[in-house]
């Protein structure tokens, strides 16, 4: 199973392939829906040019997150005797028939909804395809190249823009001597003669016809122009689907929970001190907080979402963040209790999963009746969200020994604040299938929820590979009452979040970068600090 490339020289780029090298924005909105990819389709004659066309198009769009997949990879298995055919070059592979468009069409019309695929892969070395299939998830931009991609009517509407690359012939069959001799070991006799008998009537009768559904038609070259009208068209449609998302959830939440004279955001019911402030500083916002409760249908007496699940603070749980929050605790210390209370909210995120009764017999010969996880363990992961997710992986595999944590890497843009993918590397059981993935249960790991713009991101790359709702259990350590716990609850009602105290503040602040560069950041107040820097820094 192949995943996302990592940085790829666009002269030398493989297809099907997701470039990654640079985080990718927001592909939806503060409702938790998908944004569509936008979609391009790249027909013509065998050898015309389309693979260079794309990889042009790539090249002067110059970002990440962009795919190039080809229909090549969805040829119809053959049988043996077809095989056999195929081997003395006696076989059409450039009929219409020789391609299975309703599990291409399919594949195209799931990464165009942002949701992961597997797509198959084949040999024309063996002339069949391998057990192995593609891995693909991700890429705002898809580019579908293939000979007759402009020919399928249903595969045609899922393109957004389609492109016709013509070509003469004979340069054509110049290209196609050169890639078949090189690098598929054919014989020139073999190559001609298909090239005669199968390939120049195929285009002649099937592909050049698909000329008059293309928006654009593409010289097999000499095509700047052509390369460049089509990436300005591209880039005015990104910027139409751009999304802002962590400026408008903080902005809403602030808006709808406190008073405009208000320096802080806190929830009616606490308070909290700010260092260099002489006193207590308490902000009511009894009217704002209720109408955000009546909107997300919470309780009222509630103060959290009923989707929030917070532990009962004891005098030991109080105790433990006492030590976590203070400034002078060593560092040693500092990580057995981060430790500690890790594994606690790991306990408490397990406690929210389903359960089943199991009778058992004890040592002493009695019947028990108990009761087991009604998850195979199998059908059971972790996924952090990096960096300061992985601070809680290690208590989480002491409540769960052996369960597959992956990692999605969330960083927040500097100038912006805004969230970035930059890598998605999730356990098997979300990848192999998006049948696996509905039975699978998942516990994202993050140690806080301020704006909720991070784990809003998680959550819906979650859903894109096929992880329903109610199955997506959030581990934190600390969540803002007044923070993205209610965007969460808006976008995803179903999503359940385990956390250890939930606090009353969350601000806007900008800070400077040891290299001089200011930073926008969001603090939960009174806060935990940067719980995942330092845990990472005293380890």
């Amino acid at each position: 199973m192949v995943h996302h490339a990592p940085s790829a020289s666009t002269s030398k780029l493989p297809k099907n392939t997701v470039l990654t090298e640079a985080g990718r924005s927001p592909w939806y909105g503060k409702d938790g829906k998908p944004v569509p990819a936008y979609i391009i389709g790249i027909g013509g004659g065998s050898a015309s040019g389309k693979t260079r066309v794309a990889l042009e198009v790539l090249k002067s769009l110059g970002v990440p997150w962009v795919l190039v997949i080809s229909q090549d990879n969805f040829y119809k298995s053959l049988s043996a005797k077809e095989k056999e055919a195929a081997f003395r070059a006696e076989h059409d592979f450039d009929s219409p028939g020789s391609f299975d468009y309703d599990v291409l069409t399919q594949c195209i019309q799931d990464l165009k909804d942002c949701r992961a695929v597997q797509i198959p892969n084949y040999s024309f070395v063996h002339h069949s395809r391998t057990e192995e299939t593609t891995y693909l998830y991700g890429a705002a931009i898809v580019i579908v190249e293939g000979i007759f991609v402009l020919h399928d009517e249903k595969l045609r509407e899922v393109l957004d823009l389609k492109v016709f690359v013509q070509c003469d012939s004979d340069l054509m069959l110049a290209r196609r001597l050169r890639r078949d001799l090189v690098e598929r070991g054919r014989q020139a006799d073999g190559v001609l003669d298909q090239y005669l008998r199968f390939v120049k009537p195929s285009f002649d009768s099937f592909i050049a016809p698909t000329a008059r559904f293309a928006d654009i038609i593409v010289p097999g070259m000499n095509n700047e122009r052509s390369i460049d009208l089509i990436a300005s068209h591209i880039d005015r449609k990104l910027k139409e689907r751009k999304r802002e998302l962590r400026g408008e959830l903080f902005k809403e939440t602030t808006e709808q929970t406190t008073r405009s004279r208000a320096p802080s955001v806190v929830d009616r019911m606490g308070t909290y001190s700010r260092p260099g402030t002489p006193g207590m500083e308490k902000v009511e916002a009894e009217a704002g907080l209720k109408a955000l409760k009546e909107e997300v249908g919470a309780e009222e007496d509630a103060g959290l979402p009923d989707s929030v699940h917070v532990m009962k603070e004891t005098s030991q749980l109080k105790g433990i963040h006492t030590i976590l929050r203070a400034t002078d605790t060593p560092a040693e210390d500092w990580i057995f209790f981060a430790n500690r209370l890790s594994t606690l909210v790991a306990e408490h995120a397990l406690s929210l999963l389903p359960y089943q009764v199991k009778d058992v017999m004890t040592r002493s010969g009695s019947s028990y009746n108990g009761q087991e996880l009604a998850v195979p363990s199998d059908r059971l992961c972790g996924v952090s969200i990096l960096r300061s997710g992985g601070s809680l992986e290690k208590g989480l595999r002491r409540v769960v020994r052996d369960i597959p944590v992956g990692s999605v890497l969330i960083q927040s843009d500097a100038e912006t604040g805004e969230p970035f993918l930059y890598s998605c590397d999730l356990p098997s059981c979300l990848t192999t299938s998006r049948d696996a993935a509905a039975e699978s249960h998942v516990i994202l790991l993050d140690s806080q929820i301020g704006t909720g713009a991070a784990a809003l991101m998680a959550v819906r790359i979650c859903l894109d590979h096929g992880v329903l709702e109610e199955n997506i259990i959030i581990c934190c350590i600390l969540v803002s009452r007044v923070g993205g716990v209610w965007a969460l609850k808006r976008a995803f009602p179903k999503v359940k979040i385990a956390c250890s105290a939930a606090d009353e503040g969350l601000e806007e602040r900008i800070e400077t970068t040891q290299d001089g560069k200011k930073k926008k950041i969001f603090t939960i107040l009174p806060g935990l600090g940067s719980f995942g820097d330092r845990y990472f820094l005293h380890i």
